[in-house]
């Protein structure tokens, strides 16, 4: 590898770069390097800081709790039940629509 040629840089490394950015935008969003900060609204930056605090500190702690408390075999059950419960919550305090997958 030539010193002005890296693993970030070098054009060896274009097809393994460009399917890393398909996969770090879920391959779903042609345009999702044309993101424009801009019109990103308050709302939509306090939803994402709720999700880190609620989502990932509060959740982590009461999870690191549990386990000091309780079987690591009861406890493992949460990734059954909060796919449920999230559904559940969607439903009856956002008003989202339930239907069959398709």
């Amino acid at each position: 590898m030539s010193p002005q040629s890296s693993v970030w840089t070098g054009k060896e490394h274009e097809y393994e770069t460009a399917c890393g950015h398909k996969s770090y935008s879920g391959g779903k969003h042609p345009n999702f390097w044309a993101l424009q900060p801009s019109g990103i609204t308050l709302r939509s930056y306090a939803a994402l800081g709720y999700l880190i605090a609620f989502g990932s500190i509060v959740s982590y702690t009461a999870y690191i709790w549990l386990l000091k408390r309780a079987e690591p075999v009861l406890v493992s059950t949460y990734a059954f039940v909060n796919p449920v419960v999230a559904v559940f919550l969607g439903w009856s305090l956002a008003g989202e629509q339930l239907s069959p997958i398709r």
